[in-house]
């Protein structure tokens, strides 16, 4: 039995060998790529052994001014892999144009660091690669560079001015969020979409160009940015998200154009410098609170597209007092108007069917009001507090 069970193992071993011969040189990469290896300040591990390529896993040197090697151990420096460098004390870095990827947090935190030099090299930067740098002030991004992944400078809170390389497609999720300091950034005609929190709180933004590729802009995305004055939004965008312009405080102007179908949940929300909107015929819906709080707004044109004012659209817009509704509109919803106060009449057009609780809420100055034939239902206290109103009806109507 034994000599059996060892011509067994003698044979399995056989076809080990014989495996390992006709492997391709280059599929053993997987074999040995996730063992780390330790070479003086720098851990690193193989991401391809044909040729030999390698990604620095650590680093435990404490140079201030670094300048990473091309080659360690006579391997190439293909990639800076996640968290290498994070949280290091280091206050400028020069990468080797042997490196093509920079991944996710690899610089993560370097709270120390000012300067960094990107070669030409790099393609792909990965998520939070540099987000938490925050004495970091500007930055020259490759010219070939397609790919960035989500939250890149976030929190990057001196970086001041920022140029996006022609070939990048997006602007991801919480790409600039809380770069505070930001004042100016260029973006490519290759980009199609702005997504959620790309430019939050960017305190010091005070004009964007966005260029007509651009089709989407998702949410949050200048959220609380203050120093924003104006924005056009290009042809060719066809929805805005939520909260997309929330607390754009000192924003006095949006042009929206024909291309734009939705405007979300709070998108112009507390943009209490914003004087007068045009909603195009494009737009089928208005979400709840869209311009809730704006608070300096008096001029309200809804085009024909929508089919309803959501609630809390115009919510405690105070100085409102000029607003034209649509004939497509059905629904005026829930405190859409509330608080309202300088609003002094309004039309409503025959498409309205319903008039939602407290819609008209404390409207104090509204002293006249037509409610159509075509309204089906009024709800409870849709014009309470109106102290002042009037309202006129059809015989025989649901007024």
């Amino acid at each position: 039995m034994k000599t059996i069970r060892a011509r067994f193992i003698g044979v399995m071993l056989s076809l080990f060998i014989v495996l390992i011969s006709i492997m391709p040189f280059n599929s053993m990469a997987i074999i040995y790529s996730d063992f780390p290896v330790v070479s003086g300040d720098y851990t690193y591990i193989y991401r391809s052994l044909n040729p030999p390529r390698i990604g620095i896993t650590n680093y435990t040197g404490t140079a201030k001014n670094l300048t990473i090697p091309s080659e360690i151990d006579g391997n190439s420096v293909y990639s800076i892999d996640e968290q290498a460098f994070a949280n290091d004390s280091m206050m400028s870095v020069t990468i080797p144009n042997s490196v093509a990827a920079i991944r996710d947090y690899a610089f993560y935190g370097c709270t120390n660091l000012t300067s960094i030099t990107i070669p030409e090299s790099v393609t792909i930067i990965g998520d939070s690669a540099f987000s938490g740098c925050t004495s970091l002030t500007s930055i020259i991004l490759p010219k070939h560079l397609t790919s960035f992944g989500t939250g890149v400078f976030w929190d990057c809170s001196n970086l001041t001015e920022v140029t996006i390389p022609n070939g990048v497609n997006s602007i991801d999720d919480h790409m600039f969020a809380n770069c505070k300091s930001l004042t100016k950034v260029t973006i490519p005609d290759s980009v199609t979409s702005i997504d959620d929190y790309a430019f939050a709180a960017c305190w010091a933004l005070t004009s964007i160009d966005i260029p007509d590729s651009v089709n989407s802009i998702g949410n949050n995305v200048f959220q609380y940015c203050s120093g924003l004055t104006s924005i056009d939004i290009p042809e060719g965008v066809t929805s805005i998200g939520d909260f997309a312009f929330d607390g754009c405080s000192n924003l006095t102007s949006a042009t929206i154009p024909e291309s734009v179908t939705s405007i979300g949940y709070a998108a112009f929300s507390d943009c209490s410098s914003l004087t007068e909107v045009i909603i195009p015929d494009s737009v089928t819906s208005i979400d709840e609170s869209a311009f809730k709080k704006c608070s300096s707004l008096t001029s309200v044109t809804i085009g024909r597209g929508a089919t309803s004012i959501g609630n809390y659209a115009f919510a405690w817009c105070e100085n409102l007092t000029s607003i034209t509704i649509g004939n497509g509109v059905t629904s005026i919803d829930d405190n859409a108007f509330l608080y309202c106060s300088s609003l002094t009449s309004i039309d409503i057009p025959d498409s309205v069917t319903s008039i939602g609780e407290n819609a008209f809420d404390s409207c104090e100055k509204l002293t006249s009001i037509t409610i159509p034939d075509s309204v089906t239902s009024i709800g409870d206290y849709a014009f309470l507090l109106c102290s002042n109103l009037t309202i006129y009806g059809f015989t025989g109507s649901y007024a």
